[in-house]
């Protein structure tokens, strides 16, 4: 299945997050990585996730924003669920 990168926000946004993360759980995503790196007035969190096999990866980036890539239907699915709960 293609990958697909889909900006979902400012990467400031606490109830975002929150509610990313609650999607996260509710399909059951394994953490498997952390990454953080500062450039500049630029800081870069990644955080790597395994849901059923898939990898998902969420970004928060600053001047870029809070994005997940992955599975292309996997994106879609916790965009639609974030959607839902928002």
């Amino acid at each position: 299945m293609a990958a697909r990168r889909v900006h979902l926000g400012a990467e400031y946004d606490e109830a975002l997050r929150k509610c990313l993360l609650a999607v996260l759980r509710e399909l059951r995503a394994v953490h498997c990585d952390h990454r953080w790196g500062v450039g500049g007035s630029q800081e870069v969190q990644e955080a790597i996730f395994d849901v059923d096999g898939k990898r998902l990866v969420v970004c928060a980036e600053t001047y870029v924003g809070l994005t997940i890539e992955g599975d292309a239907e996997l994106v879609e699915g916790i965009r639609s669920r974030m959607t839902n709960e928002s």
